[in-house]
């Protein structure tokens, strides 16, 4: 038996995470820039692995006891907020705070979604006004008129009956035939519907000519006197506001138990879609007329379309991209566009794509992608338009990582632009993944994330503009002092933290004892003072107490940060190192700007990141090279990071000795 000394040099990570079921497939490109584990260790695009970011502590929501769904509303990149829904109210987040309407006192309005029916919100955002869809609810609006005056009510829909075109509501159907008659506005037709269906009695017309209609009501629709006025008339269309004494305003697709579950833009027109009764139907406004859904032939009017598909899956999302709209349901994928480029009922046709599906989590756009999760939440997909195909085709952006959203997928997604191209997902167990994507570079890197020792959870989250780059705000559940409490944290890439929930401390004299720890009492905590790593200390009384006096603290809970490098994969003459008994005698990490790392469970000393006493160490940039001893097959090569310090990997050099 002979040995054969090699080097092995991993220059990347932008495969992330690989699955298990893919730890053969030494004949993929992406094994040789990929990891076994990436946990807290987050892949940036350039190639490199960092310490994920720790998380910044902002308040406990109004009430634990309730589920949270934070939503961004961004009306420019200098006026963004955080719409904290929980327990029937909403509260607003600005730069990291509360608005208040007094000092102390969050500002807060009324909501009508329960706990269980926060995840199936839907939303789409028209300058100072979010609109909102719930199979459960009216359509409503979320209108800003200033930092403490918010209104949230229904959306006061325009329904108007247009000449020579059904009007139809739940209860009754009528279509005002134009013939040769001239209308004027102020013309006026009146319907006395006996109820309970059948045809009503004959419509009593009042202006001048001679006008008819012809009508119906529906079964079990309830005895009521309509009123049906000429509001706009020319010698091409004629527009009739139709009002009734019992629910004569009320279109037949939208009422109590029939609301549509998805909202988009498209073209200058709001659409609506997927109703419990009319699933795969959806709705156009009148182009630039958001709240007027009169159906005409007129190129401006507002129109309706059904899906022509074998199921009858309900529209969860319509999401818009400068071509077409995406359409989708729990089994489809469809676009909706126009034969000509511009938009209108005659032009209008929906496109069958592809038969994934998918589940409630609203989708992300990612440059020129969509990702959406399918309907098991396990995969997520990027759907992106094909040239040579002429059609979206939906990838699997989880392909070689497809265990990464756990067994209970995805429940709640978006996307960091800046810094990082990030696209933060969090699972039904309360851990988080994030995916480094940039799509034209071909970075597909997931990796996951926890925080707490077995005692915190993710639970929503959100992204917004803010101070020049984009902030990606958490809800974390975590128990503390033996309650659950629900906080709303921050990555925090603006303070540069490596600790979760986090808050800093500063003061003007040096000092051992500090307070203002409450919301981690009873928890073990690291402390970074001064710029050194303290002795951790446990939270009493909000209070802790150091070693040392510091002038400035860090305070927040531990992580560990682990790559676990796949088995050294080389040529041997024609054979291959995969499978052999190997030695890695020799590493060499390439480092970044670094304070603190562990090798196989060894720890740097830190007098290599030249640490003084009471002098901050000197994060480390350069090769930082490690004896080890052993064999094994596989060999996967640990490297952690536990400190509440910077950590960046740019590369790992494995000298290595192998049996052939």
């Amino acid at each position: 038996m002979a040995t054969v000394k090699l080097t092995a040099h991993q220059t990347a990570f932008i495969g992330g995470e690989i699955a298990p079921r893919l730890l053969a497939r030494t004949d993929l490109k992406t094994y040789t820039q990929s990891a076994k584990t990436l946990t807290n260790a987050l892949p940036f695009y350039q190639g490199g692995v960092n310490r994920r970011p720790g998380t910044f502590f902002h308040h406990e929501v109004r009430n634990s006891s309730f589920a949270v769904k934070l939503i961004p509303f961004v009306y420019s990149r200098t006026q963004s907020y955080i719409c904290e829904f929980n327990n029937s109210y909403i509260r607003f987040i600005k730069n990291g705070d509360y608005i208040e309407s007094s000092p102390g006192v969050p500002y807060e309005i009324a909501h009508p979604f329960l706990s269980d029916e926060l995840n199936e919100i839907r939303i789409a955002q028209f300058q100072n006004t979010v609109y909102f869809t719930h199979p459960n609810h009216a359509p409503k609006r979320l209108i800003r008129t200033s930092d403490t005056n918010w209104s949230f009510a229904n959306i006061p829909f325009v329904y108007k009956a247009l000449s020579s075109n059904w009007y139809e509501n739940k209860n009754i159907r009528f279509k005002i035939i134009t013939n040769s008659v001239t209308y004027t506005a102020g013309s006026t037709f009146t319907i006395n519907s006996p109820g309970g269906g059948g045809v009503p009695a004959t419509p009593t017309f009042t202006g001048a000519g001679y006008g008819f209609m012809v009508v119906s009501s529906k079964a079990g629709s309830p005895a009521e006197t309509w009123t049906v006025t000429c509001t706009y008339a020319d010698s091409l269309v004629q527009e009739w506001q139709v009002t009734g004494s019992v629910s004569g305003v009320m279109m037949a697709t939208f009422y109590t138990g029939n609301y549509p579950a998805a909202i988009s833009f498209y073209q200058q027109r709001m659409f609506l879609a997927g109703t419990p009764n009319e699933p795969q139907t959806l709705w156009g406004s009148k182009t630039a007329d958001f709240t007027n859904f009169s159906r005409g032939t007129g190129s401006d009017d507002g129109l309706e379309l059904t899906l022509a598909n074998s199921s009858n899956d309900m529209i969860l999302h319509l999401v818009s991209s400068s071509k077409n709209m995406l359409i989708m349901s729990y089994a489809n994928e469809f676009i909706l566009e126009a034969t000509n480029g511009v938009l209108s009922p005659a032009t209008a046709i929906v496109t069958p794509q592809t038969r994934h599906g998918c589940n409630l989590v609203s989708p992300v756009g990612v440059g020129k992608v969509v990702l959406f999760a399918q309907r098991n939440g396990r995969r997520l997909r990027g759907v992106e338009f094909a040239i040579e195909s002429g059609q979206n085709l939906a990838r699997d952006v989880t392909l070689y990582s497809e265990h990464i959203l756990g067994d209970g997928g995805v429940i709640d997604m978006s996307f960091q632009q800046d810094p990082g191209f990030t696209v933060w997902c969090i699972r039904h167990d309360g851990k988080m993944a994030s995916l480094t994507y940039l799509d034209e570079q071909e970075v597909i890197a997931w990796a996951k994330h926890e925080t707490g020792n077995d005692d915190g959870w993710f639970k929503a989250v959100a992204t917004i503009p803010e101070n020049q780059s984009d902030r990606t705000y958490l809800v974390v559940e975590r128990l503390v002092n033996g309650i659950y409490k629900k906080y709303v944290e921050s990555i925090d890439y603006l303070y540069e933290s490596f600790s979760d929930s986090t808050i800093f401390g500063s003061s003007v004299t040096a000092k051992k004892t500090w307070t203002g720890f409450g919301h981690l009492e009873g928890k073990l905590v690291h402390i970074v003072g001064d710029g050194s790593y303290q002795t951790p200390k446990t939270v009493v009384g909000g209070s802790i107490t150091l070693d040392n006096a510091c002038f400035e603290i860090a305070v927040g809970l531990p992580y560990t940060t682990t790559i676990e490098l796949l088995h050294p994969t080389l040529d041997i003459n024609g054979n291959t190192t995969q499978g052999k008994q190997l030695s890695i005698y020799k590493v060499t990490l390439e480092l970044n700007e670094t304070i603190g790392v562990e090798i196989d469970g060894d720890p740097e000393p830190m007098s290599t990141f030249k640490q003084k006493l009471n002098h901050a160490p000197v994060p480390f940039t350069g090769n930082l090279s490690r004896s080890l001893t052993g064999w094994s097959s596989p060999n996967y090569l640990l490297i952690e990071q536990k400190l509440p310090m910077p950590f960046t990997l740019l590369g790992v050099i494995s000298e290595l000795t192998v049996t052939t």
